[in-house]
């Protein structure tokens, strides 16, 4: 499967001490095809009234919601990435419109404060 950066995945993403994961979407951030590695920022569909800096909200009314492949309304932390292997990706649900992906470049920039 060839992805890109803005592809939504479903995958086993790591919590922080990387002794436990939980199946979740997850947006490609970055590809290295050489490696079979992938950097990825976490989706979820938890606090969405609350949009910290490095984040932002794919609503069910945005107009590019649909290809998402999401549910529900989900808010990105573009602050929580990590580099897996593509074994770990166990799907494609999806992409990012053109809108949202520079929501995404926002918010990276945002988090990281490029």
């Amino acid at each position: 499967m060839g992805l890109k950066k803005g592809d939504i995945v479903l995958v086993n993403f790591p919590f922080d001490t990387f002794k436990r994961s939980k199946k979740r979407p997850a947006i490609v951030v970055w590809v290295k095809e050489d490696l079979m590695a992938f950097t990825l920022a976490m989706i979820t569909s938890r606090e969405l009234n609350v949009v910290k800096k490095g984040e932002f909200i794919i609503s069910s009314n945005h107009p590019e919601f649909y290809q998402s492949g999401l549910k529900v309304s989900s808010k990105v932390r573009a602050y929580r990435m990590v580099t897996l292997h593509r074994a770990l990706i166990i799907g494609k649900l999806g992409i990012l419109g053109r809108q949202l992906k520079r929501k995404l470049d926002e918010s990276i920039i945002s988090a990281f404060e490029l």
